[in-house]
């Protein structure tokens, strides 16, 4: 029996909160890094702990060769 992972939310306002907010949209790490004050790696490491979280993150390539960030399942957020 395969059960889907339980979402453990961040604390609505804290910076993880914010992040998963701007990633339902998508972005660019530059962009996330810039929005939220972060450096680069901070922003990276944010992110795998909303996937450690249960957060379906998924990396993509935007058309001139940026990755972009985007949560797949908002639906469950």
């Amino acid at each position: 029996m395969t059960s889907t992972p339980k979402l453990n939310p961040p604390r609505p306002g804290c910076k993880l909160d914010r992040l998963r907010t701007k990633l339902v949209k998508g972005a660019t790490l530059k962009k996330l890094a810039f929005d939220l004050h972060w450096q680069p790696h901070t922003t990276r490491a944010a992110i795998t702990r909303l996937r450690l979280r249960g957060y379906d993150i998924q990396k993509e390539k935007s058309a001139r060769g940026a990755a972009i960030y985007k949560l797949r399942s908002p639906g469950a957020v």
